[in-house]
């Protein structure tokens, strides 16, 4: 394997390798050591796959199969004027010191480094879903997904609290939920509600992720936001937050 680092005046940097098989791959790593996104391609140049890292330990994942195109052949896509207005959500809107009393009687044993509200009740997703596996260049990656957890409601709707992150996405507006596209479609309507200050947001999915690593703190997050969304959910854009997601799902998997 042969690598190449390419440096850039703002201290950032790139790590590309060279595989025998005529693949390569690109690590961006940012001013202070953190990696911020690898992606693979093959022999021709095609890419293989794209993982962009949030803030906290997160994994945004990108194939060429869940792009836009591929996923209206599936029909697994929704256009926002297919959308209908949310239903509205529960009336026991609970604020953080009412959610510190309910708390969950299982949770998994490790740390809580990256856990916005230890001890409050989280749908936690204690055996995710192997999704997909890659092989790309020589490396497996194992892609999990959630299980449509938390509370159900008439009409298909869904109800899960958890923890919320941020992440610089490939736009502004980007909303990734860590569901099978076959579960919740591109392009859902959510609504999220940030339980620390009861600040609320109306937002459409358009990415994947968190992916649900199991054994981490990832098996509690349930969504991940751009740092312009999570500025107006939390006041700050690089955050992890409390909350709760309403939204209505194309079919439960449980």
């Amino acid at each position: 394997m042969k690598t190449e680092v390419i440096p850039f005046q703002n201290g950032e940097k790139i790590r590309k390798n060279y595989f025998s098989n005529g693949g390569y791959e690109k690590t961006y790593i940012d001013k202070n050591g953190k990696t911020k996104k690898w992606r693979s391609f093959d022999e021709n140049g095609t890419l293989l796959i794209e993982i962009i890292y949030d803030d906290y330990g997160g994994e945004i994942i990108h194939l060429p199969d869940w792009s836009v195109e591929s996923l209206k052949e599936k029909g697994l896509y929704i256009e926002h004027l297919q959308n209908k207005s949310l239903s509205d959500e529960p009336d026991d809107v609970k604020i953080e010191s009412q959610i510190q009393q309910n708390r969950k009687e299982q949770s998994p044993d490790f740390s809580t480094s990256a856990i916005a509200n230890p001890g409050a009740y989280y749908d936690t997703e204690t055996n995710p879903i192997l999704y997909r596996i890659e092989y790309v260049n020589g490396k497996e990656v194992k892609i999990y997904a959630r299980h449509t957890l938390g509370s159900k409601h008439d009409d298909n709707y869904l109800l899960t609290y958890g923890d919320i992150s941020s992440y610089q996405g490939t736009s502004s507006k980007n909303v990734a939920l860590p569901y099978r596209w076959e579960d919740v479609s591109y392009g859902t309507k959510v609504e999220v509600r940030n339980l620390q200050n009861n600040k609320k947001l109306i937002l459409y999915r358009n990415d994947f992720g968190p992916n649900q690593i199991p054994n981490t703190d990832l098996v509690y997050r349930i969504m991940d936001i751009s740092y312009n969304y999570m500025k107006e959910l939390s006041g700050q854009e690089n955050n992890l937050v409390y909350g709760r997601t309403w939204l209505q799902v194309k079919q439960f998997f449980n």
